[in-house]
């Protein structure tokens, strides 16, 4: 992905650069059994690239089908732009294994849609639909199942129509000054999340073992832990089944 992004920046005859995923999903993020092999700092490093801000200068588009998940939520977050389909779902699942948003996922959300939002989002990973995502601002369209890329496509053409060099310094002024401030708050902050880095590797290791042992997967955020659940942490829809079998139970016996 580095080489294409790169190869991109470099061709005079590329205009806008469209990110688009094979299979029905934009992009998962990190492969956990791959973390578990090889060191959370391995990939880290290998996706170095995706820190850059922003992503290119030239315009670049996300187009946003199924699951855009864990460092796949970052990805579509450091393009420029986001067509959305209403059934995808996006958001910080890596939150259940204690991996951090790693490339600058936390502040490029906090830029796009707010302190509380991002914060909702960041803290209890909890997934969001496409048409949510449009609601809170992450989507400049939003499209129905299926028709992600093509309306990406055209969004795409409709930015090459224009002259490059205007659009290219205004998109960099709005992406510097929200994305790159330069004061001793902003450096202060980098520094303590380097000491943190540490700590969090020891839990992202934890992680590793529970999703490769089960639990987790598919998204769930219930029993990560092996510690039995109390009543309040137990799903709304357990519950509502329970009551349903009582119900059904007073009907035979009247």
């Amino acid at each position: 992905m580095a080489a294409a992004i790169d190869d991109f920046e470099k061709d005079n005859q590329a205009k806008v650069l469209v990110l688009n995923g094979e299979g029905g999903s934009f992009c998962s993020g990190f492969d956990i059994d791959e973390i578990g092999e090889k060191g959370y700092n391995s990939l880290k490093d290998a996706a170095a690239r995706l820190l850059r801000r922003p992503l290119c200068d030239k315009p670049t588009i996300a187009a946003v089908t199924g699951y855009a998940v864990a460092e796949g939520f970052e990805l579509a977050l450091a393009c420029d732009l986001r067509v959305i389909e209403d059934t995808a779902v996006l958001g910080c699942l890596g939150r259940r294994f204690g991996v951090p948003l790693s490339l600058y996922g936390a502040r490029r959300l906090t830029s796009l849609i707010g302190l509380s939002r991002a914060l909702d989002l960041i803290m209890t990973g909890r997934l969001i639909s496409g048409t949510d995502a449009q609601q809170m601002g992450l989507a400049c369209k939003l499209t129905s199942t299926g028709t992600g890329l093509g309306e990406s496509v055209k969004l795409a053409k409709s930015l090459a129509k224009f002259p490059q060099n205007a659009l290219i310094m205004d998109k960099l002024a709005a992406v510097n000054s929200q994305l790159n401030p330069n004061s001793e708050e902003s450096m202060r902050d980098e520094a303590v999340m380097t000491s943190l880095l540490g700590n969090a590797i020891l839990d992202i290791e934890e992680g590793v073992k529970k999703f490769q042992g089960g639990i987790g997967k598919h998204g769930k955020f219930y029993k990560l832990s092996e510690a039995p659940l109390k009543e309040w942490e137990i799903e709304e829809s357990v519950e509502e089944v329970t009551v349903q079998k009582i119900n059904e139970r007073k009907n035979e016996k009247s």
